[in-house]
């Protein structure tokens, strides 16, 4: 059996001239057949046939923000729905075991407001509950908070911004 890997992807736009297949073949060369985009800049929704990849995408009218899931190999021809939400996307994908849900998410700041945050997070819950018992659930996304001011050992990973005193 060939191995699949799952990955998040930070991408700085998928909204250019062969930015979408240039991906799917980096992906194709890691083997990766189930991936998570963020910053992919797309707008409106839509599902999109990429060389051997089907890429799920969900963004805003602006060219902004926008996320992504590409799925590749034997996911491409499983998908069975998918749901896209301000700032979340749903898909849940047929294996030979049930299914798989697979919900990339794109995180709000700090900086918004607690009720729009609130508002975000009751979603997620609701789309995390509302999933089968039955299914597996993987959960992909820039998900960016990060409690406290300590900052050792991530200086390399964690940023200067998060809840406590930044440096």
């Amino acid at each position: 059996m060939t191995a699949r890997y799952i990955n998040l992807h930070f991408a700085l736009t998928l909204n250019g001239t062969g930015c979408m297949t240039s991906l799917v073949r980096e992906l194709g060369k890691s083997n990766v057949s189930l991936a998570g985009i963020t910053y992919s800049r797309l707008t409106g929704y839509d599902v999109t046939r990429v060389k051997d990849a089907v890429v799920i995408h969900s963004g805003d009218t602006q060219q902004i923000n926008g996320f992504a899931l590409v799925l590749r190999g034997p996911f491409r021809k499983s998908l069975v729905s998918w749901t896209p939400c301000s700032r979340i996307l749903q898909a849940r994908i047929a294996h030979r075991h049930g299914h798989l849900t697979v919900v990339v998410v794109y995180a709000l700041t700090e900086m918004t407001s607690d009720s729009i945050k609130d508002s975000f997070y009751n979603q997620l819950s609701a789309i995390i509950q509302s999933t089968s018992p039955h299914d597996n659930l993987i959960v992909l996304g820039n998900l960016t908070a990060v409690a406290g001011s300590a900052n050792l050992g991530t200086s390399g990973v964690v940023g200067a911004i998060r809840l406590g005193h930044a440096k």
